[in-house]
């Protein structure tokens, strides 16, 4: 799957980790934008359209579904890998793993 064209909106509190995953992401993408708190990951989700989403779980303040909720307000059409098929016993899969079926041209 081509991704270049395609956003990739990054959000996580650990800048080593945010770091080294968007060396990994531009390799597919060509554009990642990275945040690092809730209020600026709404905003970029907004502003930028982004063809994927990557949350850090711990930006959610324990409530997942309000954030997740909250995103695809924002950027409807995005993808967020570590949500769940709503009404499936589906377990969540990392990021990493979606974004691995996703270059695949996997759903």
């Amino acid at each position: 799957m081509n991704n270049k064209g395609s956003c990739v909106l990054l959000a996580d509190r650990h800048h080593g980790l945010r770091d080294s995953v968007r060396g990994l992401l531009e390799t597919e993408f060509e554009t990642v934008f990275m945040v690092a708190d809730e209020a600026s990951l709404l905003e970029g989700a907004g502003r930028l359209s982004p063809a994927i989403v990557i949350v850090d779980l711990s930006l959610s303040a324990g409530d997942m579904p309000g954030l997740l909720g909250r995103i695809t307000a924002r950027a409807p059409g995005a993808k967020l890998p570590a949500e769940p098929e709503i009404g499936t016993d589906e377990p969540v899969q990392s990021p990493f793993a979606a974004l691995a079926g996703l270059k695949a041209g996997k759903p």
